[in-house]
């Protein structure tokens, strides 16, 4: 099911962390020591999480997909790059690594339960913003652009290009 991590839960911390870990362990290392610190094998935020709703999506007990969503725009990890943030229009909130990594394990479930997924995650942002913002390297632009993201800037950071990323719920594919 799916659900808002709840920080008072260790258990459900630790298992998300790990989610993330397994997620992200061959990106780019230069870029996510800006936001991340590894420690036994989860992949620890360091800002922590109470400028956060983390959305999990669990599948036999495991995490199979989350989206972290920074609701505090004055903390936004979109400020750390060179992006325009006069780009941006209000009220948005920043969204910040997204993962489906658990679905390979769910064969044909696997694009129902994402779909699903996303639009819970979608329908409880639309309570509160009209747009989200985020960053993608150039390999992940497609899997965005299905869900109705669009590239508004291209940097490179870190040796990396970056795509700074809109969706308008309003108008979202979900």
């Amino acid at each position: 099911g799916n659900e808002i991590l709840d920080y008072n839960d260790q258990e459900k911390v630790i298992a998300y962390e790990k989610f993330l870990y397994e997620s992200f362990k061959d990106f780019n290392h230069e870029v996510l020591k800006d936001s991340f610190f590894i420690d036994n094998g989860q992949l620890k935020q360091i800002e922590g999480y109470n400028d956060y709703d983390v959305y999990v999506c669990w599948y036999q007990n495991e995490i199979v997909a989350s989206m972290a969503i920074n609701k505090n725009v004055n903390t936004s990890h979109l400020l750390k790059y060179d992006f325009d943030i006069s780009l941006f229009q209000k009220p948005y909130c920043e969204g910040r690594h997204f993962s489906a990594l658990g679905i390979k394990k769910m064969e044909a479930k696997g694009l129902d339960v994402i779909v699903s997924f996303t639009k819970y995650v979608l329908n409880h942002l639309r309570k509160s913003y009209q747009y989200v913002y985020g960053t993608c390297k150039k390999d992940l632009l497609r899997f965005y652009n299905l869900i109705g993201f669009r590239e508004i800037q291209m940097i490179t950071y870190k040796k990396e290009e970056r795509y700074l990323l809109e969706l308008d719920l309003n108008n979202s594919r979900f």
